[in-house]
């Protein structure tokens, strides 16, 4: 993804979270991303009287944004055994001869 795809997804998701924060659509938000780019929008969250929640990796979380987590952020890094998806092994059929 191009730094400009990136930047345009950021947008959007702080401008729905944002809209839907205003009309109290939720009373917890959990965003799973360590972006400084969110912090204002979090900030603004937070004024509304809404709780927030982080969810991120560890080397990729801004102090700041880790500081405005209503709760103990979340770090994927020590969930990842828990959530990864574990793709089973093929299953190979015997192949059996012409029926006699």
């Amino acid at each position: 993804m191009s730094c400009q795809t990136e930047k345009g997804v950021d947008v959007a998701l702080a401008t729905k979270m944002l809209t839907h924060g205003m009309n109290k659509a939720f009373d917890t938000a959990i965003l799973v991303s360590g972006d400084k780019d969110y912090l204002e929008t979090v900030r603004t969250i937070k004024g509304f009287g809404l709780r927030i929640e982080i969810v991120a990796f560890r080397s990729s979380l801004a102090n700041e944004l880790a500081e405005e987590s209503s709760m103990p952020v979340i770090y994927i890094d020590d969930i990842r055994s828990e959530i990864e998806l574990v793709k089973p092994e093929p299953v190979v059929e015997e192949l059996q001869g012409p029926e006699e």
